[in-house]
């Protein structure tokens, strides 16, 4: 896995992969630089492991455009699909996967990972290799499936907050007043002895804070910025709408892949809305609400 070179009178080890796990699945990712591979060390620390991955990912990298004419390319950019190929136009980003080889190979632009870009662009390959591997190589459903939202652990309460872009899981999880953070994007719910467990992931999001354990799911805020804290319960047939419009829908991989999980989805969400407390929360932008969620 490493390579060592001599720097004068010093040697450094040359990292070739980094393995990630989250629920079951592991993902291999080979990268040639190593400032981009060592900020994955970094970000993806509590999920990496060093067993026989399930699929990998191989980026080559290219530097023909600085951050900033990236970002302000992307506003406009569109991704195709040909076949088995996602590309985007302008041509920033072209990848090929192969469910045979269990091998995804991305060609980019370097700067694409750059932080001012917030392109983020890890987070839409895993969800595509995450459903894949079920339904692509391993022909089952999965044992628990991503959505969008902030996991927090309150002892052995397990809290999932979600809701809309903007509505405040970010803004949720740094309040979170010394819980633990499963992560504020994206979580894992697995259905677990008649519930459903909640568990952490490595998907980056607006926080670095990220936690690879799981907890029994206590109840289900769906977030409301307001003046004042309330909680307003909520029926089965609200919770199901709700919940359905966070479970992830599909990336270009799935379509590339011929992936379609919507009925898995809409089933777990029927499950979810029948079995856990599920609640609007309207919040303010400090920790008093925690004093209302422990009344649930």
């Amino acid at each position: 896995m490493y390579k060592e070179r001599k720097l004068g009178e010093g040697t450094m080890k040359r990292r070739q992969a980094v393995k990630i796990e989250f629920g079951k699945v592991c993902i291999e990712i080979n990268c040639p630089d190593q400032i981009i591979l060592g900020k994955m060390c970094i970000d993806y620390r509590p999920f990496m492991v060093s067993q026989k991955p399930d699929f990998r990912i191989n980026f080559s990298l290219r530097e023909k455009l600085p951050p900033l004419e990236i970002k302000q390319l992307l506003t406009n950019s569109r991704s195709y699909m040909y076949g088995n190929r996602w590309v985007t136009k302008p041509d920033l980003l072209e990848c090929r996967i192969s469910w045979a080889k269990a091998t995804l190979w991305v060609n980019a632009e370097k700067a694409l990972f750059a932080p001012i870009v917030e392109y983020k662009l890890m987070n839409p390959l895993m969800r595509g290799i995450y459903s894949g591997i079920y339904a692509k190589l391993r022909h089952t459903k999965p044992d628990a499936y991503l959505v969008h939202g902030c996991g927090i652990m309150d002892g052995e309460q397990c809290y999932l907050f979600t809701g809309p872009a903007g509505s405040g899981k970010t803004t949720i999880a740094k309040l979170a007043d010394g819980r633990k953070v499963l992560n504020d994007e994206a979580v894992l719910i697995g259905r677990k002895n008649g519930g459903f467990s909640l568990a952490g992931t490595p998907f980056d999001g607006g926080i670095s804070e990220k936690c690879n354990t799981s907890g029994y799911l206590s109840a289900i805020l769906f977030l409301r910025h307001d003046t004042s804290v309330w909680l307003r319960k909520l029926s089965e047939v609200e919770t199901y709408h709700k919940l359905l419009s966070q479970t992830f829908d599909t990336t270009p991989l799935f379509e590339a892949s011929d992936i379609d999980s919507l009925q898995e989805r809409a089933d777990l969400s029927v499950e979810v809305a029948t079995k856990v407390p599920s609640y609007e929360l309207g919040f303010r932008p400090d920790t008093s609400f925690w004093q209302i969620i422990r009344s649930i």
